[in-house]
């Protein structure tokens, strides 16, 4: 299922310069400069994504661990697009405790960004243990999830523009 980044036209033109420039310096410029209400934080300290790391098993999706080289969080007005690291684990515990019964193992999820309408996102883990590349919507009201973003950078791209684009 496509998933309301997608299917909005307004926000294409801002999503493929995001992410035809992932990750690299003029992303960043890009991200600064595209809209006003972009909050970016600070990067994340060795021991900020050290006790990530832990918590997550001993490895962070790489997409997610280059991100927070440069900044440890990204607000869009009142939401928070990518939880600081102490958040996502707050997040990530809290919504494992709330998970049982649910007909998605949230125990193979690391909970990264919420949207204000009570959706979050999420990088997940395969059975064998390994990172998926996707960033995952997971819908609070069918408890569902769609895949809304190839790493951090597509996921951010397609959440940023969208905002951008509805929100302007």
């Amino acid at each position: 299922m496509r998933t309301d980044f997608d299917l909005c036209d307004e926000a294409q033109p801002l999503r493929n310069a995001l992410w035809l420039s992932r990750g690299t310096s003029e992303f960043w410029k890009l991200l600064k400069e595209c809209d006003s209400r972009v909050r970016l934080q600070p990067p994340a300290t060795k021991d900020q994504i050290e006790t990530l790391r832990v918590f997550a098993a001993g490895s962070l999706p790489d997409t997610l661990e280059d991100f927070l080289h440069h900044s440890d969080g990204l607000f869009f007005e009142f939401d928070e697009i990518v939880f600081p690291t102490d958040r996502a684990i707050r997040e990530t515990l809290r919504m494992r405790e709330m998970g049982t019964g649910l007909p998605v193992d949230l125990n193979h999820m690391m909970f990264i960004g919420a949207s204000g309408d009570g959706d979050m996102f999420a990088f997940a883990r395969s059975k064998s243990g390994v990172w998926l590349g996707d960033v995952y919507q997971w819908d609070h009201e069918t408890e569902s999830l769609y895949s809304c973003g190839l790493g951090i950078y597509g996921y951010i791209a397609g959440d940023v523009s969208y905002r951008h684009s509805v929100k302007a």
